[in-house]
């Protein structure tokens, strides 16, 4: 494993700390978004992208602001799960990849924005 993977991984697990069996115990994915007063271009009424989970895809809906930019998937372990141009409305079907932590970062003209989900494969 190389030292970012590392890195990565050990920056994830040492933010899950405390709500890490809360988490687990659940048959849903969990949505998680990082604080909008860490990153001073965003705005409590605008983000960049909202995320949802409905019949086990996830759905993107990104603003206007960041329509040029790119989004990636990553797991825990920093492994990119997938990487596209952003759009105004996203899908990816979730059926393919197994239960564990998700990262799904936006990269666009006016930064990078990152929100963590829990997927749990059905079934």
């Amino acid at each position: 494993m190389n030292i970012q993977k590392l890195i990565f991984s050990a920056l994830v697990l040492a933010s899950l700390n405390a709500s890490a069996n809360s988490i687990y115990n659940r048959n849903i994915s969990i949505l998680s978004t990082t604080n909008i007063s860490d990153n001073p271009t965003l705005s409590p009424d605008k983000e960049p992208f909202v995320l949802s989970i409905r019949q086990s895809r996830l759905h993107l809906e990104v603003s206007e602001d960041y329509n040029s930019g790119t989004i990636t998937m990553f797991d825990i372990l920093g492994n990119k799960v997938f990487e596209a141009p952003a759009n105004e409305h996203f899908e990816y079907s979730l059926a393919s990849i197994k239960t564990g932590l998700y990262f799904i970062v936006l990269k666009g003209p006016k930064g990078n924005y990152t929100r963590k989900f829990l997927h749990k494969q059905e079934g």
